[in-house]
């Protein structure tokens, strides 16, 4: 029951489109023309529609079902605003398949890799991301509760962990998954909803 509740929980908030609000997977189909339109590529990665956004989800990695996009992208929340009233019930479902169908077909997968790079490092180089690499090392070797304690602290005292922090707990989740040696529902049980549920993403 409690991989059940907080698997809901998750799939419940997950931002997916930021920047956006059919069928098929040509970027050419009508749900690819709405991506296209709606500006969903500048926040989101996915391969079909040539997009490479870092902002929100990465789309091919999260391979979400159109019934989950649908909902997001109607309602909006955590981030991202709602198209309900933007976009017609029609677009709606066209873009939330064509999500669904390309990122499911992309053969993108994603698995933690950890090194030496620490949190204390990231502050000293400034270098583009690296505070995605530090956490998921903090999460590799101490577990994700303690990774998403040390975030949800730095969150509030670091500029660049803030700009970041959805992100960066998208690879705390990552990592995670690896930690708990790819038991989602172990993995699940010990997240938190840290920067609009971020970890949960990264696991999924």
């Amino acid at each position: 029951m409690k991989f059940r509740a907080t698997a809901a929980i998750a799939l419940a908030s997950i931002p997916f489109l930021a920047g956006c609000g059919g069928s098929g997977g040509s970027s050419s189909s009508p749900g690819g023309k709405v991506f296209a339109s709606a500006g969903c590529g500048t926040c989101h990665t996915l391969q079909a529609a040539g997009s490479k956004g870092q902002v929100g989800p990465n789309l091919d990695e999260l391979k979400p079902d159109a019934p989950t996009v649908s909902h997001q992208v109607r309602t909006g929340g955590n981030g991202m605003p709602s198209f309900g009233s933007k976009l017609s019930a029609k677009q709606i479902a066209q873009v939330a398949a064509f999500v669904s169908s390309s990122a499911r077909s992309s053969g993108t997968t994603f698995e933690f890799k950890p090194d030496d790079t620490t949190i204390a490092d990231c502050e000293k180089n400034g270098k583009p991301f690296c505070f995605r690499q530090a956490f998921g090392n903090l999460t590799y070797h101490e577990g994700p509760e303690k990774a998403l304690a040390q975030l949800a602290t730095d969150d509030a005292s670091m500029p660049s962990v803030h700009a970041d922090c959805h992100q960066i707990s998208h690879w705390i989740g990552r990592a995670g998954l690896v930690y708990y040696k790819h038991d989602a529902g172990q993995a699940l049980s010990h997240g938190a909803m840290t920067c609009n549920s971020g970890y949960y993403h990264g696991v999924l």
